[in-house]
C-alpha cells in the first residue's frame, strides 16, 4: 500500500512505512509484487510523465525501470504472469 509518500506493508496486524517513495513519483497509479520485489507505476504529477520503479523488499533499495515513450500510456490495470 502507499499512503502519503509511503510504502507500507502489514506486520502483526498493523501497517508500517517500509520505504519512502522515489521523489519522482506522484501520483501511484499499479503496484504488482513478486519475487521480493515491488513495481511501482505511477506519474511525476497529476498530467505529467509516467514513471515506475523497482523496490527490493528485503534491502528497501529503489530501481528506476525504464518506461520507453512508445510504452508509456495511461495504466489501468496490470497482472503478472509467471510460465
Amino acid at each position: 500500500m502507499c499512503r502519503e509518500g509511503d510504502v507500507a506493508t502489514l506486520k502483526n496486524a498493523t501497517w508500517q512505512a517500509i520505504a519512502k517513495l522515489p521523489a519522482d513519483m506522484g501520483n501511484v497509479a499499479y503496484l504488482a509484487a513478486w519475487h521480493g520485489n515491488l513495481l511501482v507505476i505511477g506519474l511525476e504529477e497529476l498530467g505529467g510523465s509516467l514513471v515506475a520503479h523497482l523496490l527490493d523488499m528485503d534491502t528497501c533499495k529503489w530501481t528506476k525501470v525504464n518506461t520507453p515513450r512508445q510504452y508509456s500510456g495511461h495504466v489501468q490495470t496490470g497482472c503478472f504472469l509467471e510460465i
